[in-house]
């Protein structure tokens, strides 16, 4: 909630895999309470370690359960070029970023069919019962349990992200009771060719969120939509949100039943930058977009569209 875990001294383990340091920081809402009412937020402080003390994390034998009963219901291969979606909320607190990563896999089933096809991970802590939370090693597994259902040359996975981002670029995976992990888009272009999927739709809810589109800058295979600028925060994840100003946008607003992605995400953009305005803030977050030529042909010709 107040603290986020900054990345930093990023060294390659011996099995490949990034081993970070870190370092605390403060969320940006919450450092412009702390400047303006010292007070009012030591004491949401100490109400807030108060309610930690009885949250325990989900063990890793009910995370591990709950990813494979996800990913059993899913078909082994599908015999027309099928949507995969995968929905991520990232940090515990505030209620926005479950709340947002629910009604991402509901839209996912009923606009691109992936009922049966989705995994959701979520460390919202009225989740932990359902879905399992949301760190690097349940992500690593749902993606190579998604790509080994998928026809890497046919399907296609939509993969949506909201959490906390940090100015390195990276989003925050933060479990009640856990120590946070730093979720970069190296990392998941990584981990996603490991997986064997070719194909990706990504959206990305979180501050300096643009780091993703950098990443994929040069893959034709991938769309990718932030909600920020690499050097931007985006707004709409404090308690009194349902869903980020972004997520509301492309989500909520949208009728996606014909859909095209570069019209979509100007009608976004024009979106968060008219509530943006609303609430008097001067800086933007400019959302950014990234959409490679290859998989702008492969939707044509596979007929992946909204009701497909």
């Amino acid at each position: 909630m107040f603290g986020e875990l900054i990345e930093s001294n990023l060294n390659p383990d011996q099995t490949g895999r990034e081993k970070h340091s870190y370092r605390l920081a403060l969320p940006f809402f919450w450092m412009t309470i702390m400047r303006r009412a010292p007070c009012l937020f030591w004491l949401l402080c100490l109400l807030w370690l108060t309610g930690c003390a009885s949250m325990t994390p989900q063990p890793s034998a009910t995370a591990t359960a709950l990813l494979e009963a996800q990913l059993s219901a899913m078909p082994a291969k599908a015999e027309q070029p099928k949507v995969y979606g995968l929905s991520i909320a990232g940090y515990a607190w505030p209620e926005v970023f479950g709340n947002e990563a629910r009604h991402a896999s509901a839209t996912l089933a009923t606009r691109y069919g992936a009922e049966d096809a989705q995994v959701l991970l979520s460390n919202d802590p009225g989740d932990r019962e359902r879905y399992p939370q949301a760190n690097l090693d349940t992500l690593e597994r749902a993606l190579r349990g998604i790509g080994a259902r998928m026809d890497p040359q046919r399907d296609v996975l939509m993969l949506y992200m909201v959490s906390h981002g940090q100015q390195d670029g990276s989003v925050l995976l933060k479990q009640p009771g856990r120590a946070g992990e730093a979720l970069s888009p190296t990392w998941l272009k990584t981990t996603l060719g490991k997986a064997g999927i070719k194909y990706v739709m990504l959206a990305v809810s979180a501050c300096f969120s643009g780091s993703f589109v950098n990443a994929f800058l040069y893959d034709p295979d991938a769309l990718v939509l932030s909600a920020s600028r690499s050097d931007r925060v985006s707004f709409g994840c404090s308690v009194r949100d349902d869903y980020t100003f972004f997520g509301k946008a492309l989500l909520v607003d949208q009728d996606t039943r014909h859909l095209d992605w570069p019209a979509l995400f100007l009608t976004v953009s024009d979106k968060v930058a008219a509530r943006e305005k609303e609430i008097g803030e001067k800086i933007g977050s400019v959302p950014q977009i990234h959409f490679g030529n290859a998989l702008q042909d492969h939707l044509l010709q596979a007929g992946l569209r909204p009701g497909k």
